[in-house]
């Protein structure tokens, strides 16, 4: 529960927060609909204005990937 920043009162949204080392805080939402676990949660997160700036710029799939690759790091739960 370290990382629960919100839970909607009807259980249907969860907000997740972490801190990078840089201290910038950054949420995770997951919306989970009326058919979860049946079909997948709509996730939203806050993207640094590098990434927004760099994803309009895309016309491919693979070009999204490789930016969002370049600009981003993966973090593995503990």
């Amino acid at each position: 529960m370290e990382h629960v920043f919100h839970i909607s009162n009807t259980l249907n949204e969860v907000k997740l927060q972490t801190v990078d080392h840089a201290g910038r805080n950054h949420i995770l939402t997951l919306i989970l609909g009326m058919n979860y676990p049946t079909s997948p949660p709509l996730i939203q997160a806050d993207l640094p204005e590098q990434l927004i700036g760099n994803m309009k710029k895309v016309n491919t799939i693979s070009v999204m990937l490789d930016i969002v690759h370049c600009v981003t790091c993966i973090l593995f739960p503990q």
